[in-house]
């Protein structure tokens, strides 16, 4: 439920209470007895939406950790597999260079 849509819903349910509570021919006791007890009942429920909420926030959580780390590892795996390209195409461009000589090097067109 969006929190917009749950505050109309509490808002609804508290001004519907006292005013059935305040047009009620009851004792003063009794509607204050009443009004306790609708709002023990809206703190409990504003509690278990607070307490899903936590939870729904804490799976999200684990879902976003888990993400960072799997791209983290992702992008650690492309950065070895670049440096291990790297250092292997420099080492194979050196061979070539060191059998060539002074000529055969300075007559290649770059």
């Amino acid at each position: 439920m969006k929190v917009k849509h749950a505050a109309y819903l509490f808002s609804g349910i508290i001004l519907g209470g006292v005013t059935a509570l305040l047009l009620a021919p009851e004792k003063g006791s009794k509607t204050r007895k009443k009004l306790k007890k609708q709002a023990l009942d809206i703190q409990q429920e504003l509690q278990h939406q607070a307490d899903k909420g936590m939870v729904k926030l804490n799976e999200m959580k684990e879902v976003g950790m888990k993400n960072i780390n799997e791209l983290r590892d992702k992008g650690m795996k492309t950065i070895n597999e670049m440096k291990t390209a790297a250092e292997e195409l420099m080492e194979n461009t050196a061979k070539k260079v060191n059998n060539k000589t002074k000529e055969e090097i300075e007559e290649y067109d770059y």
